[in-house]
């Protein structure tokens, strides 16, 4: 038997391949299939990956398309989802320090807040951020009618007032009037204000209180939400040797 009749017995047409070949161009008796659809063994070859196949990664074996393409895809990926846990973490880092702040942060905010034009080097030695006071707010706090912060000075953490500055709130003007002293204050939200520190004397309780007066007191309640019970730290610092408070709410 010759060569050629044997090579005839092993194929019935000309549109089937011996096992491992590979067919480049359909035959005609694949105009059956679908587009885009594969022959079993085909490769596909083409020099750009469809549209259909950026979408996402379709299973097909591409010859000749642009080098790691879905690896390339990936990274974008990893680099959005790290760029969004870095936002994350900052977001969370802020306000972290809003409910806990540095006492050297806070008195650099007041700093800047009430004197924008002093340098850090002026401020007076020895007068460094200090916690005066935590407390839950009472009735009198919040309640508009009262427009001050109660500051009972058996509640005090830390001294904040010099000693000429103790006597001359014990005294009375012309009028009668317990003096007052000018002093500011920093709101939670970074909001300032202008308000007077005035001295009681409760004699029928035996007991001193302080109390941070006026309008800008009212304005923070209302503008920070602070309700009765609601727990606030009081900071005291001086900056230029003008007395200054911070209230943070934890």
């Amino acid at each position: 038997m010759s060569s050629g009749s044997g090579r005839n017995s092993r194929r019935s047409s000309d549109s089937e391949l011996e096992e491992g070949e590979i067919r480049d161009t359909p035959s005609p008796g694949d105009d059956h299939q679908e587009p885009g659809e594969l022959g079993k063994g085909e490769i596909v070859r083409r020099d750009a990956p469809s549209p259909d196949d950026r979408e996402g990664y379709s299973g097909r074996v591409e010859i000749g398309s642009k080098a790691n393409t879905m690896s390339l895809d990936i990274l974008t990926i990893a680099a959005t989802a790290s760029r969004e846990e870095a936002r994350r973490s900052q977001e969370s880092s802020a306000a972290a320090s809003s409910s806990s702040e540095d006492p050297s942060a806070l008195r650099e905010r007041v700093r800047r807040s009430f004197f924008p034009g002093v340098a850090t080097s002026d401020m007076i030695e020895g007068c460094e951020m200090v916690l005066l006071m935590e407390k839950p707010l009472d009735i009198m706090d919040v309640s508009p009618p009262a427009r001050r912060l109660t500051l009972p000075k058996a509640q005090l953490q830390a001294k904040f007032l010099r000693k000429a500055e103790k006597e001359v709130l014990k005294t009375r003007d012309e009028n009668g009037a317990q003096t007052e002293m000018k002093v500011l204050l920093l709101g939670p939200s970074g909001e300032t204000c202008h308000l007077r520190l005035i001295r009681l004397d409760l004699k029928n309780k035996s007991e001193t209180v302080y109390h941070l007066v006026g309008q800008g007191w009212v304005d923070i309640v209302a503008r920070n939400g602070l309700e009765k019970d609601r727990v606030v730290r009081l900071y005291s610092c001086r900056i230029a040797s003008n007395l200054c408070f911070a209230l943070v709410c934890p």
